[in-house]
């Protein structure tokens, strides 16, 4: 059934504004500050928790008409509303208050004393204030820990202040808590007051691709409020999406259903996004990843995300972003294709990818080679390897092998690979010790690869 334009519209702006808001951060993502009223944040804030609170708790506004700009990401200044909302949600399973409340705050050399670790100075005070069961000393003194929690694993995962905390701090600020047992807990942060004026500079767009389609998407992610959230907005722009929390259930999903592509999260338990992706590529060698993650290049980076030729993008993103980015990645023409020749005549394939070029490349020229009209399995092979830095590890040769093996395509009876490295030629004699179904040899010079091509013939 298709639905109506303006219904999609309306469902996919509201699921970019939720998105927005719910990405989770960390401590050590990068800021992006900006110039901006709080009592504009709030409000924005204001006008999602309906949905993410339910019709129990009622939500008070208290925002000073005359309350100073501060400098701070609004991503990361709204995922502390957030975060607050949902901890004081959680507070009150049985409905309550929740109140936000903004003024501006001068502390001088007396009144600083008060108020630890902070400096004397002009700031804003936000306040978040619930009627909830409240906390007690003990739990009040480790409620910033991360992974402290209070609620059971399946409700929560102890991040939700500790990350508050980290974006306060990060952002020059300072947080406190006063609460009490059956009395509900006031969360208060203070950022620093400025006199500059508001940004309100539209945002730089680029060039306008599509967004509305009709591919099959699987979605990975851990944070279920997300997960739905990408779901919701996805489905609302015309694409069939099913999603999974973990890599493992991904792995499921793909045996029960084919996708045109995954976008999966980075950092996840038991499997990251790199590994599921690896896993998936030999099982269904054309499946396309994009990668999605909030983490500072010191956190993926060991992941293996950030190689050339892999698709990552930033959290934080709009659905209409993600689906833009999802757009390029199925349509993108690979480097290694484009560096494809195929001459009938010879019965001679030379393919000569530039730079660095990532296992997923590979793959995905490997499948696109032998899936091309001109192809003929008793044709020779040459890949050009000279000047170019193979994104690899012994784990994607062995994974490349396996791929090339399961496949219902026909690969080459000899491969001649010319390389002028030490790191690229142990990478492809590796390949050549441990690959059973074509005859493998290493060269430095163009001349001799043909020679022996032409003694295999």
């Amino acid at each position: 059934m298709h639905r109506s334009a303006s219904t999609v519209r309306h469902a996919a702006s509201r699921a970019t504004a939720l998105t927005r808001q719910l990405l989770a951060f960390s401590r050590r993502q990068a800021l992006n500050p900006t110039v901006l009223n709080p009592n504009r944040a709030v409000t924005d804030v204001e006008q999602l928790l309906p949905r993410l609170l339910g019709e129990d708790i009622r939500v008070v506004l208290a925002l000073a008409p005359d309350v100073g700009n501060i400098r701070v990401d609004p991503d990361q200044l709204n995922q502390v509303l957030m975060n607050l909302a949902v901890n004081a949600r959680d507070a009150m399973p049985n409905g309550g208050t929740l109140r936000f409340t903004t003024t501006n705050v001068t502390l001088d050399d007396t009144t600083v004393l008060e108020h630890a670790a902070m400096r004397a100075g002009a700031y804003v005070a936000v306040t978040v204030s619930d009627t909830g069961v409240g906390m007690d000393e003990t739990t009040k003194a480790q409620v910033f820990e991360p992974f402290f929690t209070t609620k059971d694993t399946a409700k929560g995962t102890g991040l939700g202040l500790s990350t508050v905390y980290g974006i306060v701090t990060q952002s020059g600020g300072h947080i406190e808590v006063d609460s009490a047992p059956g009395r509900g807990s006031t969360f208060t942060f203070y950022l620093p007051r400025t006199e500059a004026a508001e940004d309100l500079a539209p945002p730089v767009r680029g060039p306008e691709t599509p967004t509305y389609g009709t591919e099959t998407i699987l979605v990975v992610e851990d944070d279920g409020d997300l997960r739905q959230v990408l779901q919701e907005g996805l489905e609302a722009l015309g694409h069939v999406v099913v999603t999974a929390c973990n890599g493992t259930e991904a792995l499921q999903v793909c045996r029960e259903a084919a996708f045109d592509v995954v976008v999966t999260d980075v950092v996840m338990p038991e499997m990251n996004g790199r590994e599921l992706s690896e896993r998936l590529t030999v099982l269904y060698p054309e499946l396309k990843t994009l990668y999605m993650s909030g983490y500072t290049d010191d956190i993926i980076g060991p992941r293996g995300v950030l190689e050339s030729g892999l698709e990552l993008l930033r959290k934080p993103f709009t659905v209409e972003e993600l689906a833009r980015k999802i757009w390029e990645v199925l349509h993108a023409r690979e480097t290694l294709s484009r560096q494809l020749e195929i001459d009938t005549r010879k019965e001679l394939i030379v393919v000569r990818p530039v730079e660095q070029v990532a296992y997923r490349n590979i793959v995905d020229s490997a499948t696109s080679v032998l899936r091309h009209p001109l192809y003929d399995a008793s044709f020779s092979v040459l890949i050009d390897l000279r000047g170019v830095r193979l994104g690899l590890g012994p784990r994607e040769v062995e994974a490349l092998i396996a791929a090339l093996e399961t496949s219902d395509l026909k690969p080459p009876s000899r491969v001649a690979v010319l390389v002028d490295s030490p790191r690229e030629t142990a990478l492809v004699l590796l390949y050549k010790q441990r690959v059973t179904f074509h005859a493998t040899q290493v060269f430095s010079t163009e001349e001799a690869a043909h020679e022996w091509l032409g003694q295999c013939m």
